[in-house]
């Protein structure tokens, strides 16, 4: 993995829990994180070229002579409110659309084949749920995932309420 990867992931982690505290984790969301992760990058590599949204990727990194693309996937339970302040239902939580979602965007990085691309990464973030939640998890979805034949490599790390796995994509 390129050796600014993890630092800046979790510097944006630990960025999105201090703004979580201000604004509760529900009302956070994967462009923010995406925000903190790119200011956490910058600040490493103050001349790497960052673009969003480059030819339907999240984020192409340029630094030294080499093109990263990353994916970032922010998966949090929110619960939705009516406007008498009754609690209504769930939303996004742990299920089949979102392991859908993400095993779509694994194959998505493995099979690009713009050139040169030197890494692929996607940078998976959930919310941990507590035991005795009678929802699936994101946990069950997620939390076992290892090198395969899509997947180099994964480091996971967790702060809080909230599980960092950075995936290397082959």
């Amino acid at each position: 993995m390129e050796v600014w990867i993890l630092p800046a992931t979790t510097t944006a982690l630990e960025q999105m829990l201090r703004h979580a505290k201000v604004v509760d984790l529900c009302n956070t969301d994967e462009s923010t994180y995406r925000s903190f992760f790119m200011a956490a990058l910058k600040s490493r590599l103050p001349k790497a070229r960052l673009e969003t949204e480059w030819r339907r990727f999240d984020l192409l990194v340029q630094n030294d002579g080499r093109n990263t693309l990353i994916e970032f996937k922010y998966y949090i339970l929110r619960r939705c409110w009516g406007l008498d302040g009754k609690a209504l239902q769930w939303k996004g939580g742990a299920g089949v659309q979102n392991e859908r979602e993400f095993w779509d965007c694994v194959q998505k990085l493995h099979r690009c084949a713009h050139a040169p691309l030197h890494d692929k990464y996607l940078v998976l973030v959930y919310e941990q749920i507590k035991d005795g939640c009678k929802r699936k998890t994101y946990g069950a979805s997620y939390g076992a995932l290892g090198a395969s034949d899509l997947i180099d490599g994964v480091k996971s790390f967790e702060r809080d309420s909230l599980i960092c796995k950075v995936l290397k994509i082959r």
